[in-house]
């Protein structure tokens, strides 16, 4: 009898709850699954041609991708896609209190399904092929078959909202859960924004909010390349921001002196890591200053930051396959010394195992010692003494020297090697002259590009620590 009268107290206390209360708001979407052919040089036309015959064709191969796409009522109309959101779905945002509404319409050969992370959602708003033990009516949402529709309910409620000291907005994802590797692979994800309450105007997305999907993407899928080439056995493995690759993410525009909120997903078949760093920024996470966020497969990230200085920026994964493949200051004083370092590229033979007798070359072993490139500290502008003593060289070992900057002090560098190299420091605003990157092809930008040092050669710019 006391279970039979807990169960009646709540049932009258949701039956009571709509007239005492004002129906939550909704936020309606209409999103379909639709086929597209897809190159991941992002070349079109005449241009794509050329690059086919003249360069390596398995990069601007084309494959047969399903994707997320935004439509208006009817799914007679589709809205405007951002070219800069590539392979991504258009990213859905609601804040607390209110409910999504998601009209989800396959218009691809296969069955999918449209499946949130981070929300709240009933058995029938899922989305999620697997075996449940549920009735046949709550698993309708699991898989939808070609030109079928569903209906799904996401609530945002103060559980799943962010908290006092959380950004305005969180970042999810929203896929497709028939088979998850092989339909995110294919291209079915996007961005899901909860923002705080008042965080996103009446039913008007965030202006200032930019979405980017750091992702290794498998093709050896039933998604095949549309035009296959002799050369593509080891290009399976691509790994893309928002489906782009070798720089060729379109422009993303940011209005200098402005704060702009980043949401980060990172995606991959494998285990993988992702260290997702823009060029002459500093971005803040979690009440911190970083000059990189670190980004593991199935997660997201929320970072924020303030553009300083115009011009075009490297959005990258510092990690260093990704980049082979392509992919508390203290306040300033009114009078400030300025210090200034000299620091030069040159070449040492440096021995790895000074200690270890049993790795002495020999024709048998390769030996400890081999030439490398290192930064080494000087005392004066002409780069003839050297600024290290020998006890504090052996404990840095390869390593450069430290620098402890402080704000206006002035960094020369000067590469007295046989290769090219640059000196580039993580967690400063720097202007573009200051920035010695090379870009991938496809994605420089001309005439602001900063410089790299040749053989022998010291740069008269120099990198200045800001304001």
């Amino acid at each position: 009898m006391r279970l039979c009268g807990v169960l009646v107290l709540v049932l009258t206390t949701v039956l009571c709850v709509p007239a005492l209360q004002r129906s939550p708001r909704e936020r309606r979407y209409y999103i379909a699954a639709v086929e597209i052919d897809w190159n991941y040089s992002g070349t079109k036309g005449y241009d794509y041609f050329l690059l086919f015959l003249f360069q390596n064709a398995s990069l601007y191969v084309t494959y047969k991708k399903v994707v997320f796409r935004e439509y208006e009522a009817g799914f007679t109309r589709a809205k405007a896609h951002p070219s800069w959101l590539g392979l991504m779905g258009p990213t859905l945002r609601a804040e607390e209190g209110e409910t999504i509404v998601v009209t989800f319409k396959n218009m691809a050969a296969g069955e999918y399904s449209i499946h949130p992370h981070g929300i709240a959602y009933g058995k029938q708003s899922e989305g999620a092929y697997y075996f449940d033990n549920t009735s046949q009516n709550e698993k309708r949402d699991d898989v939808i078959r070609p030109n079928e529709e569903h209906v799904y309910y996401w609530e945002v409620t103060a559980e799943v909202s962010p908290q006092r000291n959380d950004p305005s907005c969180l970042t999810y994802s929203y896929v497709s859960h028939r088979t998850v590797v092989e339909d995110y692979n294919s291209g079915l994800i996007g961005a899901l924004l909860i923002c705080k309450h008042g965080k996103t105007g009446p039913f008007e997305p965030i202006g200032k909010g930019k979405a980017s999907l750091f992702v290794q993407h498998n093709l050896e899928s039933k998604y095949t390349p549309k035009y296959k080439s002799k050369d593509d056995d080891d290009e399976h493995i691509k790994y893309t921001i928002n489906g782009y690759t070798d720089g060729t993410l379109p422009d993303v525009w940011v209005c200098a002196h402005t704060s702009v909120s980043l949401h980060f997903l990172g995606m991959s078949s494998d285990p993988e890591v992702f260290s997702v760093h823009m060029n002459g920024q500093v971005l803040q996470q979690d009440g911190h200053k970083v000059s990189s966020v670190g980004l593991v497969s199935g997660t997201c990230a929320t970072a924020s930051m303030t553009a300083v200085h115009p011009g075009r920026w490297l959005l990258s994964s510092h990690t260093f396959k990704h980049m082979e493949g392509k992919v508390c200051v203290t306040s300033a004083r009114a009078i400030s010394r300025v210090w200034t370092y000299y620091i030069a590229a040159e070449e040492v033979v440096w021995d790895y195992a000074p200690d270890m007798p049993y790795l002495t070359n020999s024709p048998v072993r390769i030996g400890q010692k081999y030439k490398k490139a290192v930064f080494t500290l000087y005392k004066n502008e002409s780069f003839t003494e050297k600024a290290e003593n020998q006890q504090r060289k052996n404990e840095l070992g390869i390593l450069g020297p430290v620098i402890r900057a402080q704000i206006r002090d002035v960094i020369v560098f000067k590469n007295m090697a046989s290769r090219p190299y640059s000196i580039y420091p993580h967690g400063l605003t720097i202007e573009k002259s200051q920035e010695g990157v090379n870009y991938p092809a496809g994605g420089e930008a001309k005439n602001t590009q900063g410089k790299v040092s040749h053989d022998k050669i010291c740069l008269s710019k120099s990198i200045k620590v800001p304001v």
